[in-house]
């Protein structure tokens, strides 16, 4: 699939979606067991990876897999086409597109003009879990690269909710932009970079 293809699916099934505006389709070979060609919608950018919307992978098999995903830049093993036919290497993709093309709104993050940027590690906050279950939940965030807080934070990604979690502290999170998921999300997060909201 060229990327006039990929722009032509993702006109025609995500119509609501800004991609000859703000440029945010963009295709990568992807390293992950195997590699894969990826045309992906990008929604947020941080230091070590970037999360959107994959639209195809193996499009030339036709095995579609249209889901929301994290991708780690120091898994892409090609260079980053643009919708406009241009190949970037992931440093300049980070460093220069993505300033042109997004709309700068504000989210307690540290901006690069509409994507929120982590330079550190991604924070998450489990709540509404059982003590011993949030201790081990925890312990497998930490091993997996996450920053883990002892509350609700202006830069905190994910909000991971158990059985017990607060009306407050979901609404709160929603008000933020932070990613809303469940015990099952977090672990498919973890294992495929799928994100699954509630």
């Amino acid at each position: 699939m060229d990327s006039q293809a990929a722009i032509d699916y993702a006109a025609k099934h995500f119509p609501n979606q800004p991609i000859r505006d703000f440029g945010r389709l963009i295709g990568f070979r992807y390293h992950n067991n195997p590699s894969a060609w990826r045309w992906v919608i990008i929604e947020q950018v941080y230091a070590d990876y970037a999360e959107g919307y994959c639209l195809l992978r193996h499009a030339q098999c036709n095995n579609q897999a249209q889901a929301r995903r994290k991708f780690w830049f120091d898994h892409i093993v090609s260079d980053i086409i643009l919708i406009d036919g241009h190949d970037l290497t992931c440093r300049q993709y980070y460093e220069s597109f993505v300033t042109k093309y997004y709309p700068k709104r504000h989210f307690g993050y540290q901006m690069i003009d509409g994507l929120r940027i982590n330079k550190g590690k991604p924070q998450v906050y489990f709540t509404g879990f059982p003590a011993a279950e949030k201790k081990v939940l925890e312990a497998i965030a930490n091993n997996n690269g996450f920053w883990v807080t002892a509350g609700m934070t202006e830069q905190m990604a994910y909000l991971v909710c158990g059985p017990r979690a607060g009306a407050k502290k979901i609404q709160k999170a929603q008000e933020m932009d932070t990613i809303i998921t469940d015990k099952d999300g977090f672990m498919t997060l973890l294992d495929s970079g799928e994100i699954i909201r509630i």
